[in-house]
């Protein structure tokens, strides 16, 4: 979910005259630049949570309170989810059978852009054993869709409510007809799902986002487009890991980026093409690099 405070540009402790000032402000430069070529989608985003905003830090004491410990339960979420991605990911380096010292410095980089102490990483590494070093020697268009701040910020909400997507949000598949999904996000925003419950914000956060992105048939359309856009970088985004400083693309690696892509729900034949270039980015363009990759 989004942390409001931080949107507002403004600190938790703020007075009500503050939130209100803030708002005021954000609303004229939100409304200015959703109107802008690119970032449309993302600020007309924000002007959706507007009536959202107003509850939660300017309704009654109750509604604050009751943000604000979502909020640092969000924050610990976050924390834990950047524990398993880093788990992940040094699971996938050491494929191989082991961890060698460049795995150890890239895996010390990654954890402390995640925020993640030395000896935290230390733990995590422990059950892997020494590796030798290599020797030093070794598309297709992006979907489009919508952009990564958008994306993303809808991703933090739907982490914190447990859910995958938008679709997941109302309990449909992705593939439903759009009279489904028109009906449910009707009936939805009527009954007010789960408003007064757990995560309240961040239901309201999640129903705003969704009547904006799967309200018309356009807009779903440019939502789905961006879904399959965040997978591919995720998956481009595994592969620059797992790849930088190897020579050759060992088969276990190798089947372990392919497992991970279709997790990701990609199909191993995209997973493949993005594979072979991405070794071929790692290897400088090198074609013995690409035989190499073919054999594995």
């Amino acid at each position: 979910m989004d942390d409001y405070y931080e949107l507002l540009g403004i600190g938790p402790d703020a007075d009500r005259a503050r939130i209100e000032d803030a708002l005021a402000r954000r609303q004229a430069e939100w409304a200015e630049r959703a109107r802008e070529a690119g970032l449309g989608d993302r600020y007309r985003g924000y002007l959706a949570q507007i009536p959202v905003i107003r509850r939660w830090l300017l309704g009654s004491e109750a509604d604050r309170a009751a943000y604000d410990a979502e909020r640092r339960r969000a924050g610990r979420g976050r924390r834990e989810a950047e524990w398993a991605a880093m788990e992940r990911l040094v699971g996938l380096r050491a494929a191989k059978g082991g961890l060698g010292v460049r795995d150890r410095q890239i895996l010390a980089e990654e954890a402390e852009r995640r925020g993640i102490g030395r000896e935290e990483l230390d733990r995590l590494m422990e059950p892997y054993p020494p590796w030798p070093e290599p020797p030093q020697d070794v598309e297709e268009d992006e979907p489009g869709g919508l952009d990564r701040g958008e994306r993303e910020r809808i991703g933090r909400v739907l982490e914190v409510l447990g859910r995958r997507d938008l679709y997941d949000l109302l309990d449909l598949s992705e593939d439903a007809p759009g009279e489904e999904v028109a009906a449910r996000l009707e009936a939805a925003l009527r009954e007010g799902v789960a408003l007064d419950g757990t995560h309240a914000a961040a239901w309201a956060e999640a129903l705003a986002l969704a009547q904006v992105h799967l309200g018309t048939r356009e807009a779903r359309a440019w939502y789905d487009r961006g879904r399959e856009a965040e997978r591919l970088e995720r998956y481009e985004q595994t592969l620059g890991f797992v790849l930088r400083g190897l020579t050759r693309l060992d088969p276990n690696t190798r089947e372990a980026l392919i497992q991970e892509a279709a997790g990701l729900g990609i199909p191993p034949e995209r997973a493949e093409r993005r594979l072979r270039a991405a070794c071929r980015r790692e290897g400088g363009g090198d074609r013995d690099t690409g035989r190499r990759v073919a054999a594995a």
